[in-house]
């Protein structure tokens, strides 16, 4: 089930519980009253067809917004924000503190609609739920229960409950508040690209230096593979070629000079079934280097391989008939010392390997860095670009799409500002411009020298007497330029002092005229309707000092 919160207005903090049907309005017959003025009476509805929910505006007069657009009927999912004019909600699933709408039964209707007796609906918040929930209402004085019987019933909760969601949620405001606390605060001291920049850096290096340890664990392992199968392969060829000598006794042929030639081999003899060396002739009758090895090989009829310290012992028995047990046994092994950091994986070929993978992240990181960031850069610049051309032309809508949810929370917020921007310049702007007209034009009057009151398009509003007689032409029977004065000189000075007061809207600006053989002088102040920028100049002629 889905839930409203409500973002502002005067529902702000609180969140609804919705049904399969609801109207959103200001009159109190509403499932959803909001008492807020620019809301229709039955301003829009929520409804669930289908497993879906759609929102639909029922004609209202300052309209329904869906995420920052304003919309006819739309489906609605959890996170949309919906605007009701200046009220702002979101759709959510979280259950927490949230309001039940009330089964409104047909008597209870009738009896609220033919009664100004108060309705009050009296509930316990934290109190448990019934499967079947009572709601108690107070009217006239009286006490009703009544039994809600549609599946309308709130789970009982339960303290041992795990709710992965909440945990979840509890995690990520756990990391917002206090381990990246200091993250963010990044933003205030570097620029955007110098922070992202870093981050890639950062991750590069760390990513190839950790790369490099499962590359050596599987080479060492690859190596090491590589010992057993090279030691048995040795041990193979020796008894393959020896055998014979074995076991005619030809000991003093065993010769293993050329095999010492072979890099990693450490030694190589043979040991009979007691254990004792056989050959070659210089350690016949000695005790091997592995004793325990050896004891644990004799008498076995197959091949052994160990790593005893990073050398690799490897056996291969030699295969005689035993007249007395009349089966095939082991007669002797030959063994081999095999040294496995013969291809160990050296410090200089691990440092080699880090930088030609370091350079290869290098690369792929510039090229994924500068791809993000321009995506990122792009999204940023044209909601800019939209939201200026928007605040320029005085449309209330921005209509752009990128699939970045901060980026469209952030879109609705602006289209909010903007619709609330142009219906406050269109009512209240309105209304300051009519006030603030008539007060200029009394200022204006009021000056006992020749005045005359100009908007910023350079068209005459009104004159007072006095310039009408120094002029000598009725200009407050009807607007006209100042381009159409038939004095060009005036003209030049008005047009002048406009020019100036536009830029230097805290001064009076000043300039001198010569009328009639007399010299005079040009007063001009900039007046503001909005506050931000001059909208009509207050011009008044007065005796020069000099001419006097």
């Amino acid at each position: 089930m889905l839930a409203l919160r409500f973002l502002s207005g005067p529902r702000v903090g609180e969140s609804i519980r919705l049904r399969d049907f609801q109207v959103i309005g200001r009159d109190e017959h509403c499932e959803i009253v909001v008492k807020e003025q620019g809301i229709s009476k039955k301003h829009a509805e929520i409804r669930k067809e289908n497993g879906q929910w759609y929102l639909r505006d029922l004609n209202s007069s300052n309209g329904t917004y869906l995420n920052g657009v304003r919309v006819k009927a739309q489906k609605i999912k959890i996170g949309d924000k919906i605007s009701f004019y200046q009220v702002l909600c979101e759709v959510t699933d979280q259950v927490e503190n949230v309001t039940y709408l009330p089964v409104q039964r047909k008597n209870e209707v009738s009896h609220k609609q033919n009664s100004s007796a108060p309705l009050t609906i009296s509930s316990s918040v934290n109190a448990p739920v019934d499967p079947s929930p009572q709601m108690s209402f107070s009217y006239d004085n009286k006490n009703v229960n009544i039994s809600n019987s549609e599946d309308n019933s709130i789970p009982k909760p339960s303290g041992s409950s795990f709710n992965p969601d909440h945990l979840m949620a509890n995690a990520i405001e756990f990391l917002d508040k206090k381990v990246v606390k200091d993250v963010y605060s990044l933003a205030d001291k570097f620029s955007f690209k110098t922070i992202f920049l870093s981050v890639a850096i950062l991750f590069i290096i760390i990513v190839t230096s950790l790369s490099i340890i499962p590359l050596y664990i599987v080479t060492e392992e690859s190596i090491k593979n590589e010992s057993f199968l090279r030691a048995l392969s040795v041990a193979r060829s020796v008894a393959q070629v020896n055998e014979n000598r074995l076991r005619s006794g030809e000991l003093q042929k065993f010769s293993t000079d050329l095999l010492y030639q072979e890099r990693g081999i450490e030694e190589i003899y043979v040991v009979g079934k007691d254990g004792v060396v056989l050959a070659p002739m210089e350690l016949a009758g000695s005790m091997p280097k592995q004793v325990q090895f050896v004891r644990d090989i004799r008498g076995q009829p197959r091949e052994f391989v160990v790593d005893k310290g990073g050398i690799i012992l490897a056996a291969v028995p030699i295969i005689g008939y035993d007249p007395n047990q009349q089966i095939n046994v082991a007669m002797a092994h030959v063994v081999v010392h095999y040294r496995s950091d013969v291809f160990k994986f050296r410090e200089e070929r691990v440092l080699s390997l880090f930088v030609q993978v370091l350079l290869i992240g290098f690369v792929v990181g510039a090229i994924l860095f500068f791809v993000l960031y321009k995506v990122i850069e792009y999204a940023l610049r044209q909601l800019y670009e939209k939201v200026d051309e928007a605040v320029r032309s005085g449309a209330d809508q921005v209509h752009f799409h990128f699939n970045f949810p901060i980026v469209q929370d952030l879109l609705t917020i602006v289209n909010s500002l903007l619709m609330r921007a142009n219906e406050g310049h269109n009512v209240t702007n309105g209304q300051q411009l009519v006030n603030r007209f008539g007060e200029y034009v009394n200022v204006c009057s009021m000056i006992p020298f020749p005045s005359v009151l100009a908007s910023k398009q350079k068209v005459i509003e009104y004159v007072n007497p006095a310039f009408q007689s120094l002029v000598d032409i009725p200009l407050n029977q009807q607007k006209i330029r100042i381009d159409q004065l038939p004095d060009m000189a005036l003209q030049q000075n008005l047009n002048y002092l406009i020019d100036q007061a536009s830029v230097r809207t805290q001064e009076v600006v000043k300039d001198q005229l010569e009328i009639g053989g007399s010299l005079f002088q040009l007063s001009c102040q900039a007046l503001s309707v909005s506050g931000l920028e001059p909208d009509y100049f207050l011009i008044s002629i007065s005796p020069s000092e000099q001419g006097t």
